[in-house]
């Protein structure tokens, strides 16, 4: 019974996802076109700012033999629930669904400038870095934010009921939750199973 209703939910979510595909077009073209402003825009002369201090953070957690794996995943998956919650309370109302596609263009954003950090600071080797590890976990993080917000937007957008169903838009969450939660399994994979054994090396 139960994994029939796990089955059907799944089946009725993606009818859902596919039948707004535009939106997923949209939301990534946010993410793309905030990437491309994120390197246009970098000036070398803020490489002490916030974003230069995170990607020394990044690079200490990826390759700091005293950090353990597992501690990177928790970061991670704890980042993934502070988005997710962003997008639960804003899936509360149609009229917040705008500014979910400004949070992706922002998140393209500081991808494209923490890429430029990455190659100024560790040159290419720091790209591939960036490339192979976080642009993957980021992409799929991202679509499972971007799958949250339009099955929100559907859900308020075809409701023939004026009252808030909290459950749905909560199970929205958690779908797009999974969805993030492998974008942070990959990374840890690569991480503990290639990252790390490799650095032993150098």
């Amino acid at each position: 019974m139960g994994s029939f209703f796990m089955q059907d939910l799944i089946m009725r979510k993606t009818a859902r996802i596919k039948a707004n595909v535009k939106h997923i077009a949209v939301f990534f073209a946010a993410l793309l076109l905030g990437i491309i402003f994120g390197v246009i825009s970098y000036v070398k002369e803020f490489e002490y700012g916030v974003l230069y201090e995170g990607a020394f953070n990044y690079y200490y957690n990826i390759f700091g033999c005293a950090v353990n794996p597992f501690t990177v995943l928790l970061k991670r998956i704890l980042t993934v629930i502070g988005s997710i919650l962003l997008f639960f309370v804003l899936g509360l109302t149609i009229y917040a669904y705008p500014f979910e596609f400004i949070i992706i263009f922002y998140r393209g954003l500081i991808i494209g400038s923490m890429t430029c950090i990455f190659y100024s600071i560790y040159s290419l080797y720091g790209v591939a870095l960036f490339i192979i590890v976080t642009i993957p976990q980021n992409v799929v993080n991202t679509f499972g934010l971007v799958t949250c917000g339009i099955l929100n937007y559907d859900y308020h957008a075809n409701s023939q009921c004026r009252k808030l169903n909290v459950r749905e838009v909560f199970t929205n969450a958690v779908i797009g939750f999974v969805i993030c939660t492998v974008g942070a399994l990959y990374e840890f994979t690569v991480l503990a199973l290639i990252i790390r054994p490799f650095s032993f090396y150098l």
